[in-house]
């Protein structure tokens, strides 16, 4: 089997492995879909690498999505067997990873020493990675420890609500709840 053969069969594999995932997904139905309102670096609303500390992109947020609706996973996140190995933790025996995709580039010279343009090519790279809630212990950097708890985010929001209206009201600005969120000028006020 030559180079190109192979790389075709591992893109067919790919494409179909995260195609299946997708299929099973909306045969499953999802029920009623909610907004997970409390989103922190581990309980997000997209998908996170544990490994680069940054959101998956693509078809991978939908593949990953539809896995933690699927298997009900609270966290987002998520790492390759040896990433998962490299932070002390142990994939538990018998859970099942699921597909990403890495697209990347590169770059080619052509045969001819006359003609010096490189091409550019595409390629893509299949992963299996697990979700922590499928990890024994692990032991996670802090860059993902909350930095602040719950009720001192809250305090947070409502000491920058109350100044807002402070500042708004000392320029003569009433802010007025409405169902387009707009502040409105009101010219009595003035």
């Amino acid at each position: 089997m030559s180079t190109n053969e192979n790389t075709a069969t591992t893109h067919a594999d790919i494409y179909t492995k995260v195609t299946s995932a997708i299929v099973n997904a909306i045969e499953s139905g999802i029920g009623q879909y909610r907004m997970p309102w409390t989103v922190r670096q581990d309980k997000g609303f997209s998908p996170i690498s544990v490994g680069s500390a940054k959101p998956y992109r693509g078809i991978n947020t939908l593949v990953l999505w539809a896995q933690s609706q699927s298997k009900s996973y609270s966290s987002a996140l998520w790492g390759t067997y040896k990433q998962w190995g490299e932070l002390g933790g142990q994939v538990r025996k018998g859970e099942h990873g699921s597909p990403v995709v890495y697209w990347g580039t590169y770059d080619t010279q052509s045969a001819d020493d006359d003609d010096e343009r490189s091409n550019r090519g595409l390629f893509a790279k299949g992963y299996t990675v697990f979700n922590i809630e499928q990890v024994d212990g692990c032991k996670l950097p802090k860059r993902f420890e909350p930095k602040l708890s719950h009720n001192e985010r809250i305090g947070h929001a409502e000491a920058f609500r109350s100044g807002t209206a402070e500042i708004a009201r000392s320029i003569g600005l009433l802010l007025q709840r409405q169902c387009t969120c707009r502040a409105s000028i009101n010219s009595r006020t003035r």
